[in-house]
């Protein structure tokens, strides 16, 4: 089995891996970098707070493990950090793609990962790279829902600790969100409103009044369109938050 990872070690190590991809001329990144990383309000679910503290420990944690290195670079007084997670698994550049945003964002569908991966890599292939991982001798992604079901199926990676771990025809249970710490500027996040999916049209049926099937197939479609909607409202966002950088 994959090693176990401890939230910060998840998002410390999604956040590694995503920057070395997204602004790789600030990689590796210093410590301040990995906390502002770790911190940033989007791509992330749930938002954290992890101070250089906690930063520092949890990357000497992963250190340890084998998945990421620190780098003293020639000419340069701050110690930088990255990942080294396709070396130790064996893995190719796509494929730690999809693991880092399963870190960063927790079980997602497949239209999901090809949304939000692609920020990093081509997703062109996602099926085939996340059946791989599936299928793996020591699985790193594992298949949520029942089988036979093809919508609206999430995928998760395998690294939770063993009590978090979900299997392949167990429905996911996200973990509760940390409670959101005030930053110094007094600042508080609004909490981002809890997604509820459609209410089947099953539900509404009885005896005397059956719905039809063609109603209860739409209902469905209605509820994965609202989750592919989330998904391009995220996209927008990381855009939107790309276009300011690049105007400062």
């Amino acid at each position: 089995m994959p090693v176990e990872l401890n939230f910060n070690e998840r998002r410390v190590l999604g956040t590694l891996i995503e920057k070395g991809f997204t602004t790789p001329e600030q990689y590796p990144l210093s410590l301040n970098a990995v906390v502002l990383g770790c911190n940033q309000k989007s791509c992330r679910e749930p938002m954290s707070f992890i101070d250089e503290e906690k930063a520092l420990d949890t990357l000497e944690s992963l250190q340890k493990k084998g998945f990421a290195v620190l780098v003293r670079m020639a000419g340069s007084r701050v110690d930088r950090w990255k990942h080294k997670l396709g070396e130790a698994l064996t893995l190719d550049s796509k494929e730690v793609a999809i693991l880092s945003e399963l870190f960063l964002r927790g079980p997602q569908t497949e239209g999901e990962l090809r949304s939000r991966a692609s920020r990093m890599r081509p997703m062109d292939e996602l099926e085939r790279l996340v059946e791989g991982l599936r299928t793996r001798p020591d699985p790193l992604v594992v298949r949520l829902g029942p089988p036979g079901r093809a919508r609206g199926v999430k995928y998760a990676h395998t690294f939770y600790p063993a009590a978090e771990r979900p299997t392949e025809d167990s429905a996911y249970e996200a973990a509760p969100e940390p409670a959101q710490r005030q930053d110094p500027s007094g600042y508080m996040p609004a909490p981002r409103p809890a997604y509820s999916p459609a209410r089947p049209a099953e539900s509404y049926a009885s005896p005397g009044n059956p719905i039809p099937p063609a109603a209860a197939a739409s209902s469905t479609e209605v509820a994965e369109l609202r989750r592919e909607i989330r998904s391009l409202e995220d996209r927008v966002a990381e855009l939107e938050a790309t276009f300011v950088k690049f105007l400062k």
